[in-house]
């Protein structure tokens, strides 16, 4: 049965600036679009609170006590929008609202008498606010689906008593009988593999696949086992029929797929998916990925070579060996360890990430049941002081996976204290540090990552880089290819029949749906280079809060300044990216001098300035380093912050 969600009421009537009385009263200016503009900003900084707090909490699997005792410190509470009356009202209230101050807000954007200035400002602040807004109403319900689908009860999370459930052990055997079947095994015998992979703890079985050497028989099993519990489409077609509704509720205030493209920065969806497709196939990208792929997995290489294609799940199984990872689940106090090590690499570069406050926080949860995908969080308090939280996954990362996703996660609280900073020393404004671009901030966050790529596996390899620093990395870029086009074509497909006045989606749509991008995910999937994942279906693809989600880390290769992506041939003299000009200048292991991590720096702080990030190589080459440190120095930060290491 196909879980239905309440949708917002459609607001169709021409909204006006004098249905916003009551909001607009707390604010001032000159004109109303001034006042209009303080009031975005203040959505979106309540939105991205009320979106990170709540998720934080589930991801680090806290107990309701826990949490408020956390936020209970002077430093980290909430913050609080101007306008009074919002203050008693509930999520579902204010999301309402918001969803008709988009729709104003939209109208502006095309109207010619917004004034021209105004623009770009309502833009950036859109972008915020729709992605926060959407997950502040909706995290909680997405939660609660996925925690009942294996048993997890809302006492459970409440209490931060995570365990087992009989329903997950339930799912695991059922799973296994039809792995068997289609494997030709027993299913006691995969049933004992696989616990005893996982060490009795089911929560951890995928940690083992992630961070440890198995044998080609444990990867057979594991590929069988995920193979049968893809078929399950039950949490996918949920969260499906979520994304329509959310979908549905923006569509009709005003937010088709290319105004939300249009907010992020991007051109319309045609043009998005064109130039994904074209870097998909790119002789140069496919070049390197080749040869990065031949330098770095040698042995899946040869198989590749011979076969004409390979699994995805044993590269992953030459990257264990490669890296000598353990053959067994590691031990808390293993993984207390290798954090330690991984953080003491970090700060040698990045003294200031050192600096831990009530406001500046690395959470390393080791609960089995924590959220497995790093990220960095950057919200306000009440103060309207930043606050920022990186959230590590110690216990799915070996250690070299580690190292890097926490030289990315560094990167962006790094950022974040740059660009606060200097809007606490009057060097940016407000909105110059609240408004980079989420692709902005990429950019610098995986050109940080790739200085801390381990060479183990090719020390005398020979690749000239333009793309990308290795052959993960480049694989996880090609990857975003098919993730963008099932994000972006399917809410294309929830526009056609919002079009038509279809309100509610149909098991038998949903099984075309299914069908049609099952067959095209392979074959976007295997493409040109031909790694295999059966496993996958096109709705796990689908993230029904986030259609920004893998669209962000491709940016690079779909905006160029011109209009140009990165794989178009040059007409006039070429442009070097950042990595390249700042290995020019300074080596390839730039990260390394004291003049290139002052330029880095600097470059984080010119992002309040300048989004152009695809002009910066220019930049590099040119600008002049101690000019770079007089400007830090302006924000507190000292020549000092430099010379850890030499």
């Amino acid at each position: 049965m196909i879980a239905k969600h309440k949708a917002s009421k459609t607001n169709t009537k021409l909204l006006k600036f004098k249905d916003f009385s009551l909001e607009l009263a707390y604010y001032s200016g000159s004109t109303v679009y001034d006042q209009w503009l303080q009031l975005l900003n203040d959505l979106g900084d309540y939105a991205d609170f009320y979106w990170d707090m709540p998720q934080m909490q589930y991801d680090l699997v806290k107990s309701d006590k826990e949490w408020q005792k956390f936020l209970s410190h002077p430093e980290r509470q909430p913050f609080k929008i101007r306008i009074k009356e919002w203050h008693a009202w509930s999520i579902e209230q204010l999301y309402q609202r918001t969803l008709e101050i988009i729709q104003l807000s939209v109208t502006l954007l095309r109207s010619a008498k917004t004034p021209k200035e105004c623009h770009q400002k309502i833009k950036d602040s859109l972008a915020t606010i729709v992605k926060g807004m959407v997950h502040s109403r909706y995290n909680k319900y997405e939660m609660e689906l996925s925690d009942s689908y294996v048993g997890i009860t809302p006492k459970m999370r409440a209490e931060g008593n995570m365990y087992v459930t009989e329903t997950m052990k339930a799912r695991f055997d059922y799973f296994i009988s039809v792995a068997a079947l289609e494997s030709n095994r027993q299913p006691k015998e995969i049933h004992a593999k696989l616990l005893a992979a996982c060490q009795n703890n089911l929560a951890r079985l995928g940690e083992f696949f992630a961070t440890c050497q198995f044998s080609d028989e444990l990867k057979d099993i594991y590929s069988a086992y995920t193979k049968a519990a893809k078929r399950d489409m039950t949490m996918p077609t949920q969260n499906i029929v979520l994304g329509f509704t959310i979908w549905k509720e923006l569509y009709e205030h005003g937010v088709d797929m290319d105004t939300y493209l249009e907010l992020l920065g991007y051109p319309n969806a045609d043009t998005v998916k064109k130039r994904l497709l074209k870097f998909a196939s790119d002789k140069e990208v496919l070049k390197e990925i080749v040869t990065h792929f031949k330098n770095e997995r040698p042995e899946s290489y040869k198989t590749w070579k011979q076969k004409g294609e390979i699994p995805y799940m044993s590269i992953f199984q030459e990257e264990a060996r490669i890296f000598k990872q353990p053959t067994k689940l590691r031990t808390d106090n293993e993984t207390r360890a290798m954090i330690e090590t991984c953080q003491q690499k970090i700060s040698a570069y990045f003294p200031l990430s050192t600096e831990e406050s009530p406001r500046q926080l690395i959470f390393n949860s080791i609960h089995p049941f924590a959220v497995k995908r790093a990220y960095q969080s950057q919200t306000k308090n009440h103060e309207m002081k930043s606050i920022n939280i990186t959230v590590m996954t110690p216990t799915t990362d070996s250690e070299h996976d580690y190292l890097e996703t926490l030289a990315h996660e560094t990167t962006h609280a790094i950022h974040s204290i740059i660009l606060h900073r200097a809007a606490e020393f009057s060097v940016l404004t407000k909105e110059q540090a609240d408004q980079v671009p989420t692709s902005v901030l990429e950019d610098f966050s995986q050109l940080v990552e790739g200085q801390f790529k381990s060479t183990a596996h090719s020390k005398n390899s020979t690749v000239k880089a333009k793309y990308f620093t290795s052959f993960m990395q480049a694989l996880a870029s090609w990857s975003q290819v098919p993730f963008s086009i099932v994000q972006l074509e399917i809410r294309e497909k929830f526009e056609i029949l919002l079009k038509k006045g279809v309100t509610e989606l149909s098991s038998e749509f949903l099984e075309q749906l299914q069908f049609e991008y099952d067959m095209k995910l392979q074959k976007l999937w295997e493409g040109l280079l031909h790694f295999t994942r059966p496993s996958y279906t096109a709705f796990d693809w689908f993230m029904p809060l986030a259609p920004y989600d893998a669209l962000v880390y491709m940016k690079r290769f779909i905006v160029l300044s011109k209009n140009k992506m990165a794989t178009d041939k040059p007409t006039a003299k070429k442009k070097l990216s950042m990595n390249e000009a700042l290995s020019h200048r300074f080596g390839v292991r730039w990260i390394a001098s004291q003049d290139g991590r002052i330029l880095l720096y600097w470059l984080l702080l010119e992002t309040g300035r300048n989004h152009a990030t695809e002009d910066f190589g220019d930049i590099i080459l040119k600008k002049d380093t101690c000019e770079c440190l007089e400007e830090l120095q302006r924000i507190g930060i000292s020549a000092q912050e430099f010379s850890q290491r030499t």
